[in-house]
């Protein structure tokens, strides 16, 4: 079977899709999505002829905060924020910045060469480059008829 990032992207084909919606990740993140509590940095995914790009949006993490691993198919994004410690006296009259995390998990289509995955994170975006490997052209041949 073809793995595909978004497999309901190019195939009409409902059921595979339906398969792959109801299984992890897309199932939970969805719901997440609509009840507004999505776990998940917000993302874009781009496909040239040579590559796949990935633009994660991740505004106030450290790149060492980061995390970014393949388990399995897919492409396991993550960060964790720690709490602001701030050590001056007086109390706080509102405090928005705390620790937090993020999850996001991006399948990964058969043609990617894995060992070429490449990241930089700069000004709050992470991109991530996966590479295709290049297609074998099949050489022609004759076929002699019986």
């Amino acid at each position: 079977m073809k793995r595909d990032m978004f497999p309901d992207r190019r195939n009409n084909n409902l059921p595979n899709f339906f398969d792959d919606f109801f299984s992890f990740p897309y199932f939970d993140d969805f719901f997440d999505y609509m009840r507004g509590t999505s776990k998940g940095a917000r993302l874009d995914v781009k496909e040239t002829e040579n590559d796949y790009k990935v633009d994660v949006d991740v505004p106030g993490f450290n790149k060492e905060d980061i995390n970014i691993s393949i388990e399995g198919d897919y492409l396991v994004i993550s960060g964790k924020q720690q709490d602001v410690i701030d050590n001056n006296t007086g109390e706080y009259i509102r405090k928005e910045r705390r620790m937090g995390s993020f999850s996001r998990t991006v399948p990964i289509p058969e043609n990617v060469k894995l060992d070429n995955i490449t990241a930089k994170y700069n000004n709050g975006v992470l991109c991530i480059t996966l590479p295709k490997e290049k297609p074998t052209t099949p050489k022609g041949k004759r076929i002699d008829i019986e």
